[in-house]
Order: structure tokens, then C-alpha cells, then sequence
């Protein structure tokens, strides 16, 4: 009698399926012996390295399908819902002709091209972020879905990896708003969303005695800052006068202390000012505190595999020393082992 493996909440199964040159559909799912799908903290890319046996394929063995540049559609089903949760391109082929005969390959989703291509723009004053994500996107051809905030900028020249540019652009909306953003990829379509953008849809849980296997947390006083002094230009004989103070909670985390230049006593320049990620000194100091003036926890955890969880997303957690709710600020889905690795961070719930 055949064994036929149901697809259940604790026991999703995953399908992948290529689109060769000649159009050619090649199902493998009977023949992946390694399937991971991984989002980065600082990478836009989702990447997926799957590894097959190089099998039989019709006429053909699957080495000879296969190759750089074939779309790859992987879909995943936990017995309610069946749905693609990759689509990309094969980035990387590599084939040893062992004793096991294993074809490994490692696809992006189209957000690949944008971490890998360059270009120059130039954007007059006024211009707000979602237009200039339009026109970049248009002129790339990319559908584009933009959910985070928006901010007018003045004089904008802009140039280098395309990736670069879109996070410069959305780091000087983080600073002015406060509100955290993710960069997804999802059927083509390239959506920028604030993080925990599924905190009035739906939210999954992972908790103790149910999916949660283990977890981790670490809390850390690097890179703490907790006072900033400001300094203005040095006088003929170089001394260096201070402008100006911010202090954030010294008594508690005591003094760890940063310098930044003030330059606005500087000579006014009769050029139209750029765009920068502070309209002013004191802007930059009141981030960096509000960022990193307290010490930073970060969360991981392992658990039963769930294929709907991405990168950005809310997540409620509660096992181990974990009872709030996180965002997910990088996942890794192991699609053999039926397991998932996620790296939190804690919600700050006044801004999902």
C-alpha cells in the first residue's frame, strides 16, 4: 500500500514547480531532498536554496531542464489553504556528479535585480516618497503596492544600487516618523509596508505546548547611547565650543555618550539645499537616542513550520521568557524538516 502524506497545520507540504526557456513546467516536489525559504534582516531578496536529485524527467534528466534564469513558483498547503508563497528566478545552479547526483540551486525573487542593478535620478524639491517609488518603478516596469508613510523632499539627487536607494529613501521617512518599514516581494508584485502591517488582520501565534519547539533572548547594552553633546566650529586656536545637550536616562543605563558636529552657525550656502535624512543636528541626536538609548532585546525562536509568516509581520509569542507580541525581522522556513527559525524583536504597540 503507497503512503501518501497529508498536508496538515503541523505538517504543511510544499510543491516547487520551474518554467524552463521552452515553457516547460517541471514539477519536483518527489525528488527535494533540502528546502529552504529565508528572509534576511538586511537583505530585500527572499532566497530559496533547494537541492534535487538529478532524476529522470520524461526524456531529460532534471540538470538538463533546469538553469539560471528559470522561473520558480513554490507553493505551500497546511490542509485549509493551498497558496504560492515564492516566486523568483534561479539564481545559481551548481551539479555534482557524485555517488547522490544532487542539483543545489539558489533563487531570488525579483527584488534580486534591484539589489543588483544601478541608475541615477534626480528629483526636484517637493517631490514626496510614494511618487518617487512610482516613477522609479515604472520606468523599471514593477508593480508596485506602497502602504508606509510619505514625506516631501527637497532637491533629491540620487544614484548607485537601486536597493540603496529605495532604503536611503525610506530611512529618511523612518526618521521623521518614527515607524519602522519592510520591503517585500510577493507574485511579482513589490510591496512596502510598516512593520506589523497585519496587526488588525491576522496575527498567528506561537506558544508553549502547542507549535513553539524553543527560544532564545538576548539583551544587550552595545552600541547604548544615553547622552549627546553637540560641538560647533573650532576657533582659530582649534578649540571646540559645546552648543548644546540631549540626555536620555543616564541614571538608569548611566553615561555612554555620543559627539555629533552642529554646523548650523556655518555660512549659509546660496545653492538650494539637499535632501538629508535630519533637517538639523539636534534631529539626528533625538533619533539616535530614541533608537538606541535604551538596551536592545532580540527574541529567537523555533518552531513547528507555518509558510504564511513572513518578514515585517506581527507575531504573538508566548513560551520561554517570550509573552508579548514581536515583529519578525528575519525567517527561515525549512520545508523538510517541518520546522521554522525566527529572529523577533519586541512590538513597540503605540506605532503598528
Amino acid at each position: 500500500m503507497d503512503y501518501v502524506r497529508v498536508a496538515s497545520k503541523s505538517s504543511p507540504i510544499y510543491s516547487i514547480h520551474f518554467l524552463n526557456s521552452d515553457k516547460l513546467d517541471v514539477f519536483v516536489d518527489a525528488v527535494t531532498t533540502d528546502l529552504k525559504l529565508t528572509e534576511n534582516k538586511n537583505e530585500l531578496a527572499q532566497k530559496v536554496t533547494i537541492s534535487l536529485v538529478n532524476c529522470i524527467n520524461g526524456e531529460y534528466l532534471l540538470s538538463e531542464l533546469i538553469n539560471v534564469c528559470d522561473r520558480v513558483f513554490i507553493y505551500a498547503n497546511d490542509g485549509e489553504e493551498c497558496r504560492e508563497v515564492f516566486r523568483g528566478y534561479i539564481w545559481r545552479k551548481n551539479y555534482q556528479n557524485k555517488q547522490k547526483k544532487i542539483i543545489s540551486l539558489t533563487c531570488y525573487d525579483n527584488l534580486i535585480y534591484l539589489q543588483n542593478s544601478e541608475d541615477s535620478y534626480y528629483y526636484p524639491a517637493g517631490w514626496k516618497t510614494v511618487d518617487i517609488f512610482n516613477d522609479i518603478c515604472s520606468k523599471w516596469g514593477i508593480n508596485l503596492v506602497y502602504n508606509y508613510e510619505s514625506i516631501e523632499h527637497k532637491k533629491l539627487p540620487i544614484s548607485g544600487k537601486i536597493s540603496t536607494m529605495f532604503t536611503d529613501l525610506l530611512d529618511r521617512v523612518k526618521k521623521k516618523t518614527g515607524i519602522k518599514y519592510v520591503i517585500r516581494s510577493a507574485e511579482d508584485i513589490i510591496y512596502i509596508d510598516r512593520y506589523g502591517a497585519n496587526a488588525n488582520e491576522r496575527v498567528y501565534e506561537i506558544n508553549r505546548g502547542e507549535n513553539a519547539i524553543s527560544t532564545a533572548s538576548n539583551i544587550s547594552m552595545e552600541d547604548v547611547v544615553t547622552k549627546i553633546i553637540f560641538t560647533g566650529k573650532a576657533d582659530d586656536d582649534g578649540k571646540v565650543s559645546i552648543t548644546d545637550t540631549l540626555e536620555g536616562d543616564t541614571e538608569k543605563w548611566g553615561t555612554l555618550q555620543k559627539v555629533i558636529r552642529d554646523d548650523t552657525e556655518d555660512e549659509k550656502s546660496d545653492k538650494e539645499p539637499e535632501d538629508s535624512l535630519y533637517e538639523n543636528a539636534h534631529d539626528e541626536g533625538q533619533y539616535i537616542l530614541d533608537e538606541n538609548g535604551k538596551p536592545k532585546e532580540t527574541y529567537e525562536v523555533t518552531a513547528i513550520n507555518n509558510p504564511w509568516i513572513r518578514k515585517g509581520e506581527l507575531v504573538k509569542v508566548g513560551a520561554g521568557d517570550m509573552n508579548f507580541r514581536y515583529i519578525v525581522t528575519s525567517i527561515t522556513h525549512n520545508a523538510i524538516n517541518r520546522q521554522m527559525n525566527i529572529d523577533f524583536e519586541l512590538a513597540d504597540e503605540s506605532k503598528l
